[in-house]
């Protein structure tokens, strides 16, 4: 499935107790990992904070890129996902990924990463969060 960048009139602006950053609730589905992502109407299971000293036309560039490794980044995600559990993972394990929710954070375009909370089959009876900062996982969370 190839990507169609998100614009500027795709993402509705919260409001926020924060006013170190704007965040948007995407108004369209996101594919992340394998999954598609519904945004709720409350923003709960997926946002995007954007510092408020950067101008969201200019960081779309960047969050697109970004939204789009996410949605392919399968090789990242099983390799990290191995490396943590010890073993391989069944084939077809990706597919079977369900993302809960994607929040993703940018305070520049240099600087930005996100949490992705999903379940998956080897560890079924749990949640996962991923945390990334780019594109690398820098640490999981297990809840559950």
């Amino acid at each position: 499935m190839a990507y169609i960048p998100i614009t500027k009139e795709q993402l509705i602006l919260e409001e926020s107790p924060d006013e170190q950053y704007h965040v948007y609730r995407p108004a369209i589905p996101l594919r992340i990992f394998h999954s598609v992502v519904e945004p709720d109407e409350d923003a709960e299971n997926c946002s995007i904070e954007v510092s408020a000293h950067c101008d969201l036309q200019q960081i779309l560039p960047t969050m697109n890129s970004y939204l789009e490794w996410l949605g392919s980044c399968e090789e990242d995600v099983t390799a990290y996902f191995q490396k943590r559990q010890g073993e391989e993972v069944p084939q077809g394990w990706f597919d079977g990924i369900e993302v809960y929710s994607a929040f993703l954070v940018f305070n520049t375009a240099d600087d930005y990463g996100a949490t992705i909370e999903f379940g998956e089959s080897v560890i079924s009876d749990h949640i996962i969060a991923f945390n990334f900062e780019k594109r690398e996982i820098v640490s999981d969370v297990l809840n559950g």
